[in-house]
């Protein structure tokens, strides 16, 4: 089997992120930041707080912030008062 044989057989699964948002099962292309995750969901970053695998990634980081393959995000929305 030649190497351009072999890659045809490969998915295109390489091509998209598999990760998980509040638990739910999420794909996203590769290279998508957490604000792109924000914003294909719908999500205003604004009023969103958000932490991958645990650790909070402030508003400002989002956007350079890489989503790598089996990340856990969670985004809620920040209720203040009392």
């Amino acid at each position: 089997m030649t190497a351009s044989s072999m890659s045809s057989q490969i998915p295109d699964a390489a091509a998209a992120l598999q990760l998980q948002l509040n638990g739910e099962p999420v794909s996203l292309p590769a290279g998508s930041t957490l604000q792109d995750l924000l914003l294909a969901r719908g999500l205003d970053p604004a009023t969103h707080a958000t932490a991958v695998n645990g650790s909070f990634v402030a508003r400002d980081a989002r956007g350079t912030h890489k989503l790598q393959q089996g990340d856990a995000v969670t985004c809620f929305q920040a209720i203040v008062g009392g």
